[in-house]
């Protein structure tokens, strides 16, 4: 009996990822996903020029204003000398029982390469 193929989709729960898990179950794929916490934080009244130079900050860095406001949360509450675990290392250690050795690349900032699935 052949060990079926495996598939580990991040962001599991939108569109995306519910499409292309049924797609692979379909296709007789073992089909694991990760969905990210649903933290949320809304902030009013932003002034103008406050959210302006936060658009700008967001262009010059290639990520979206959203992304931007998380790394400055994340620089200003990160303790001295405790840097913060990446997505990839908890992937890696989610999924080390499973036959998942090593932190896994972190490919933040570069191009998606998309999965062939022989369809």
């Amino acid at each position: 009996m052949t060990q079926p193929k495996v598939a580990l989709i991040t962001g599991v729960t939108g569109q995306d990822g519910a499409y292309l898990s049924e797609l692979l179950l379909n296709k007789g794929y073992e089909v694991h996903g990760i969905k990210r916490r649903m933290a949320q934080v809304v902030v009013r009244n932003i002034e103008d020029d406050v959210k302006a130079r936060l658009k700008q900050r967001a262009i010059q860095h290639g990520w979206s204003m959203e992304e931007e406001i998380r790394q400055i949360l994340r620089k200003a509450v990160a303790e001295q000398g405790q840097p913060l675990v990446k997505l990839g290392s908890r992937m890696a250690a989610r999924f080390a029982g499973a036959g998942l050795s090593g932190d896994l690349p972190q490919l933040q900032g570069q191009a998606a390469v998309p999965m062939d699935i022989g369809t």
